[in-house]
């Protein structure tokens, strides 16, 4: 729960900051239950990241390149498994999310499609699926 992005190490810290980065402050966080008080009033200091999340500063262009699906698929000929006692093989490769080819530079390397970012949720993971396929 205390990960933050990188973007928030160039957040003001000291008087003076205002002039060399843009990136608001982090205000307290107060330890209470989902950021209500023991009178059930809203905290002000219960979610610190939206003095970053809800600027100016942490908008950026939704569009993106992604390399999100490729499949290589090969089947043996026939003529090459009769010694084997095989009618058929088939062998497959299948890719999903390989790669993020293009994304707004103001997400700073975020994935445009995590949308637990600065949390503790994961991202789309890469997953990679190898098949085969005998006919006997």
């Amino acid at each position: 729960m205390y990960t933050m992005s990188n973007r928030m190490y160039d957040r003001f810290l000291n008087a003076g900051d205002e002039k060399k980065t843009n990136i608001p402050s982090l205000i307290g966080v107060y330890h209470v239950s989902n950021g209500i008080s023991n009178n059930g009033s809203n905290v002000a200091g219960a979610y610190p990241y939206n003095a970053y999340n809800y600027s100016d500063q942490a908008v950026a262009k939704g569009d993106f390149v992604r390399l999100k699906r490729i499949s290589v698929d090969y089947e043996v000929p026939a003529r090459m498994l009769t010694r084997a006692g095989l009618r058929s093989l088939q062998v497959s490769l299948v890719g999903n999310n390989i790669a993020l080819l293009y994304s707004d530079k103001n997400l700073y390397g975020a994935d445009p499609e995590f949308f637990g970012n600065g949390g503790v949720a994961l991202p789309i993971p890469k997953q990679y699926t190898l098949a085969i396929k005998l006919g006997i």
